[in-house]
């Protein structure tokens, strides 16, 4: 019985560890990921960079980079179109997160929104808005996309934006004093962009589980009717 108890206790760890399926953190100048396997990409017509310093999620290093995009739509126009976007296969995987440090200076957008698309990019849903709090301060953003859309896991087609958008309430982007004048075209600086999941467990590793517990109860009825 105690074996058994080991094994589920085995399993149950496993299963809860959240993999990195593809982690960014831009060290080396590029949008390959450092692990797992992604794409990242500008869209809407910005233009992006590599920069110095990392974020507070990025463990890697030196050289500590990051990766920024500026040349956002002018004022007033195209919210939500401009910015970046990555593709990561889930297959295999539930749970699945999105997670980044972002920062911004004094004439960036202040506000932003995650989209994600489980069609490989056909159809996309909100996963919501937010706001950079301070000037020139990174900022830890996590998304729980399961908990939103339960499609986005063991999904290979599975895609995700960060895209600049206009101050809720308004039809005008803000800059970082909230106020749509100093608003200026820029864009953040992002490092350590991450998707992670939980391990979906093969229906064999639950029947070998079963069994074990099985010949356990067994093996101790045993040895009860010897006694």
């Amino acid at each position: 019985m105690k074996s058994a108890l080991a094994l589920s206790t085995l399993l149950s760890t496993v299963a809860a560890q959240a993999a990195s399926l593809a982690f960014w953190d831009f060290n080396n100048d590029t949008l390959i990921p450092s692990t797992g396997a992604g794409t990242l990409a500008p869209i809407g017509g910005v233009s992006s960079f590599f920069g110095f310093g990392n974020g507070p999620s990025d463990p890697n290093g030196p050289p500590d980079r990051n990766w920024g995009f500026s040349s956002l739509p002018v004022q007033g126009t195209a919210s939500g179109t401009a910015g970046i976007e990555g593709a990561v296969s889930t297959a295999g995987y539930q749970s699945i997160q999105l997670s980044f440090d972002i920062k911004a200076q004094f004439s960036a957008s202040k506000y932003y929104e995650v989209l994600y698309s489980v069609d490989n990019g056909g159809a996309w849903s909100s996963a919501g808005t937010f706001g950079v709090a301070a000037e020139d301060v990174w900022q830890t953003q996590t998304v729980d996309l399961s908990a939103l859309d339960a499609a986005v896991n063991n999904n290979a087609g599975f895609q995700f934006q960060l895209v600049a958008v206009f101050k809720p309430g308004t039809d005008q982007y803000a800059g970082m004093n909230d106020l749509p004048g100093s608003y200026g075209t820029f864009g953040p600086v992002t490092d350590a962009v991450n998707v992670t999941g939980l391990l979906i467990p093969e229906p064999g590793s639950w029947a070998l589980l079963s069994l074990c517990a099985l010949g356990a109860v067994g093996y101790r009825l045993r040895r009860r009717g010897e006694a």
